[in-house]
């Protein structure tokens, strides 16, 4: 009987170019490690599993941080990833640490993402929930509204083109009437979805943005990044999961609100974008097109020069 492979979750990843990381010390270790996993058998093997031992006891001395991907996944050109004393944990009881990881969302973001979706972002965490805190006691969202959710949502996250199309399908009357019944539903969350999710292309992630803008004390985003951190997963995307989700939220905010020196208040909300800045931190970094440009020109250059 043939041994499973290794199972792909929680591997780590591995930088991928030397010159670029600027601790030798590092460098060296990380050259001595690349010596032992190359001489790892195939991972069909019984002994990869102490080839990813090997890994995984490195690391720390490495203080490189877990990363979601295949085994030996590599991140981008020149970054290592962040160190394990900068990246807050979910079990953590620290509420500076949790602080500090929120304080750094919107430079996180910037590093690694696109203007549109800062844009994006500044409209959904900042605009939106004062927009729709004015229309109370009748609080709701419109279709334009929604469709800007699901841009933030997918630029932030994993691209669905299917679901704009699905949103862009709704009327503005059928999401006025749905999202005001999920608002007035809140704090019972299993209603609050159950309203929203009769839109077509809203299930519960979606329906927890929108939540999440109107009552962020409530009902935290169901982001990917939370889910890895709080759950361990992201393949669960039901209404069930997402109740577990927010109920672990929850109890961190309570708990960290409790923990702190200043007594300050955080949110689930607080907690899931803290834990998604944690994450922020090891993506690769966007490169300029001038950059970018640059680069292919050298490399085209240094083909011309070898006669390639």
């Amino acid at each position: 009987m043939n041994p499973k492979p290794w199972p792909k979750k929680h591997h780590y990843r591995k930088p991928r170019n030397d010159q670029s990381i600027q601790d030798f010390a590092v460098v060296a270790a990380i050259r001595s490690l690349r010596s032992k996993l190359s001489r790892c058998p195939s991972a069909f093997s019984k002994r990869r599993r102490d080839c990813q031992r090997i890994w995984e006891e490195s690391l720390p001395e490495l203080g490189i941080v877990a990363a979601t991907g295949g085994f030996g996944r590599r991140l981008a050109p020149g970054h290592l990833g962040p160190r394990v004393d900068d990246m807050v944990q979910f079990a953590s009881e620290e509420a500076r640490e949790w602080r500090e990881a929120l304080d750094a969302y919107e430079d996180r973001l910037r590093a690694i993402a696109d203007p549109k979706l800062v844009e994006l972002d500044t409209f959904y965490r900042v605009e939106l929930p004062a927009v729709v805190a004015e229309r109370r006691p009748e609080a709701h969202i419109s279709q334009p509204e929604l469709a800007k959710i699901m841009d933030w949502k997918l630029s932030r996250g994993k691209w669905r083109a299917r679901l704009q199309s699905f949103v862009a399908g709704l009327s503005d009357d059928e999401v006025r009437a749905a999202s005001r019944k999920a608002f007035a539903a809140l704090p019972n969350l299993k209603e609050a979805i159950a309203q929203l999710s009769v839109l077509k292309g809203v299930g519960p992630a979606t329906a927890s943005a929108v939540l999440a803008a109107y009552a962020p004390a409530e009902a935290p985003f169901m982001s990917d990044e939370a889910m890895v951190a709080a759950a361990g997963s992201t393949k669960d995307y039901t209404l069930k999961s997402y109740l577990a989700f927010a109920d672990k939220l929850r109890e961190k905010a309570h708990e960290l609100s409790k923990s702190g020196e200043t007594m300050e208040n955080f949110t689930p909300s607080d907690v899931e974008r803290a834990l998604w800045s944690t994450a922020a931190a090891s993506m690769p970094r966007k490169t300029s097109k001038s950059a970018t440009a640059g680069a292919s020109a050298t490399t085209k250059s240094v083909k011309r020069k070898r006669g390639t």
